[in-house]
């Protein structure tokens, strides 16, 4: 599959490296990835690029804990959009409609409820 391909060059391209460096490597180049297929919108995605997010997400808790069919997986990963935030500002409020699931793929999360910052 093209899928299991690009996973596969993926992991190959960094063997040569120490385990440091193999990791910091990795973690770019799934970076790089993720962002150029999800820059893209959605409905310009090839089935290609949907398969390739599933298989760069699927190892996130929520998948596994949801065990999600790899079916429903490709329509959360056909439904995908970049979003990109600058220090300190807010992701979503307390109050705010629950609709959406975001993956973090650089950086951490603050969560606060009512002023007080949630252990996390």
């Amino acid at each position: 599959k093209p899928t299991d391909r690009l996973i596969g060059d993926l992991r190959q391209s960094v063997r040569s490296f120490n385990l440091g460096q193999m990791y910091v490597a990795y973690e770019n180049q799934v970076l790089s990835v993720c962002l150029r297929l999800l820059q893209q919108p959605p409905e310009k995605r090839s089935t290609t690029d949907v398969r390739v997010l599933w298989g760069l997400i699927r190892e996130c808790s929520f998948f596994q804990r949801t065990k999600m069919p790899v079916r429903e997986a490709l329509l959360v990963c056909r439904q995908l959009k970049f979003r990109k935030l600058q220090p300190g500002e807010d992701l979503f409020k307390q109050g705010d409609r629950d609709d959406k699931l975001y993956i973090v793929l650089r950086g951490c999360v603050h969560v606060h409820r009512s002023g007080l910052a949630l252990p996390g």
